[in-house]
């Protein structure tokens, strides 16, 4: 997904993976200590190595009111953003289950999430992006890989490329419990989800559902300004190390 938004950091905030970042449908939150393939992010602003450092919590909390407020100003967009984000998961209805008589195609909780990206993307302000072309993507870049199981007569379909990471959106089983069978029908798998996804995203629209969308467009626009401002005064504080109220760990050093 293209990144908006910071390139840079300043202060504790050495450079820009030290920031969340605001990508085209989602934020990334300032990174973790221990980053583990698959295991859910919890959101932060401050980098989880420095939510414990005395020197830069006395300077949000006695020196740099603006900074805090921007911290928390973000926590509450992304809350917000977060919260529309999972309205949409519940309300929206799963993607069609497909049986014929060698396998069945099954949407995956990816699909779900896909579709509101491909929704989110299309209400923001800063894309330059229109159905069409998401449609040209999706017939790029649609392939599948079978699991981690040879045998196991599976396979699993990203809408976004393989090879680019992208989570599974449908999978596809042989009745059988043959991967033989789901082989010989590659090509009438591929077609069909094509135009499943397709389908799913002529279905964007201005109804009830989709509103959740474009609710989550304009945080991520809003959210875009905030990091940016919050990016500049971090370089602003940077070149005023020296600050003039007191300063309790100051204190302690003298007693």
């Amino acid at each position: 997904m293209d990144e908006i938004g910071v390139e840079e950091g300043g202060a504790w905030f050495t450079d820009e993976t030290n920031l969340p970042k605001v990508t085209g449908a989602d934020i990334e939150p300032a990174p973790p200590l221990v980053e583990v393939v698959s295991q859910e992010v919890e959101f932060r602003v401050v980098p989880e190595a420095l939510e414990g450092d005395r020197y830069l919590q006395d300077l949000l909390e006695n020196h740099a009111d603006d900074l805090r407020e921007l911290k928390e100003e973000i926590e509450q967009q992304y809350e917000k953003f977060d919260s529309a984000r999972e309205a949409f998961y519940e309300e929206y209805p799963d993607g069609p289950t497909i049986k014929a008589d060698d396998c069945t195609l099954r949407p995956r909780r990816a699909f779900t999430e896909w579709v509101f990206e491909r929704a989110v993307l299309l209400n923001r302000m800063q894309r330059d992006r229109d159905k069409q072309k998401m449609k040209d993507i999706v017939e790029e870049r649609l392939k599948g890989t079978n699991s981690a199981d040879p045998n196991s007569g599976e396979k699993y379909y990203s809408a976004s490329g393989i090879e680019d990471r992208g989570p599974a959106t449908y999978e596809a089983s042989a009745v059988s419990g043959n991967y033989d069978d789901i082989e010989e029908n590659e090509e009438k798998i591929d077609t069909r989800l094509i135009e499943i996804h397709w389908e799913a995203i002529d279905d964007i629209g201005d109804g009830e559902l989709y509103e959740y969308a474009v609710e989550a467009a304009t945080i991520l626009d809003e959210m875009t300004e905030t990091v940016e401002e919050l990016k500049a005064k971090l370089v602003e504080h940077e070149g005023n190390p020296v600050y003039q109220e007191d300063c309790k760990y100051v204190d302690e050093v003298t007693l």
